[in-house]
């Protein structure tokens, strides 16, 4: 037993036994993806039952989707717009093309526009009144 071990300690035992590991090692690496199996069609498989429980959940919500061309704003500013009636108060025939010519399409860009358009006057008001009541006096005294 320990002349094994003395002859395992010379160094052309232990260059052989090196080579030996570097051969098995590189032998390895290129068996190894041949020995894994092909993992390629599962794959493909799984990708294409995503793909087609993706299909229906789109095919499904269009078909849940309101049919037609015309879409309607739904949101808080578009409803108030409505309620008020602000595109018959506030018409202006050239909106609809200005809007489109800046890149604004469609009825939310419109209720937004005529929201504003009835709203920043009296929001402005507030904001002198506030400024020239509570901010600045101008320098002068109080009148009692």
């Amino acid at each position: 037993m320990y002349e094994i071990l003395l002859s395992l300690a010379k160094p052309e035992a232990l260059a052989s036994i090196l080579v030996a590991v570097a051969v098995f090692g590189t032998a390895m690496t290129v068996f190894m993806p041949y020995l894994q199996g092909n993992k390629l069609e599962t794959r493909l498989k799984s990708v294409s039952m995503q793909r087609e429980k993706l299909r229906k959940q789109n095919r499904a919500a269009l078909e849940s989707r309101a049919k037609g061309l015309r879409r309607k704003d739904d949101s808080t500013i578009g409803e108030i717009s409505s309620k008020l009636n602000l595109a018959k108060a506030l018409e202006d025939p050239n909106l609809i093309d200005t809007l489109n010519k800046a890149g604004m399409r469609g009825p939310g860009p419109v209720s937004a526009f005529y929201f504003a358009r009835m709203t920043l006057p009296f929001v402005g008001m507030l904001v002198v009144f506030i400024y020239v009541f509570f901010v600045n006096d101008f320098g002068l005294q109080p009148m009692m």
